[in-house]
């Protein structure tokens, strides 16, 4: 594998459903965490695909009804009023939560900005409430 690629995880829910087949992707700067967000996801049976980082977030071409999960600090506020436009919930991690950051980004569009912890329930469960089970893309 070359060192300069995207890893992309080939990881399965518990009731072998694809990762991704959800409509909901997880992508990061840092694409271990990226994939360390996905792993987690998969584990609490929400399938995630790890969109692969290439630059800004302007440019993310998904289909409406997609979640993107991404982290505070690789997307302003000011990018998710045209996602939300474009049909995707934006679910944003903060790694320092402050509560005025949390108001403006769901003041501009996102569909929740949660704190990026450890345990990732809190994530899953926000997913599950944007898309029910067998709610696809």
């Amino acid at each position: 594998m070359n060192d300069n690629q995207p890893v992309r995880p080939s990881l399965t829910t518990a009731d072998a459903r694809p990762v991704g087949r959800d409509g909901v992707y997880v992508t990061a700067s840092v694409n271990e965490l990226a994939v360390a967000v996905a792993g987690g996801l998969s584990r609490l049976r929400v399938g995630a695909e790890v969109l692969p980082w290439t630059g800004p977030l302007a440019a993310v071409a998904l289909p409406p009804g997609s979640v993107l999960v991404v982290v505070s600090g690789d997307c302003g506020p000011a990018l998710c009023l045209p996602m939300r436009r474009g049909g995707l919930e934006v679910v944003v991690l903060a790694a320092l939560p402050r509560e005025e950051e949390g108001h403006e980004f769901l003041r501009c569009g996102a569909a929740a900005y949660l704190p990026m912890d450890m345990d990732l329930s809190t994530l899953a469960d926000s997913i599950r409430r944007l898309k029910p089970r067998g709610q696809g893309p």
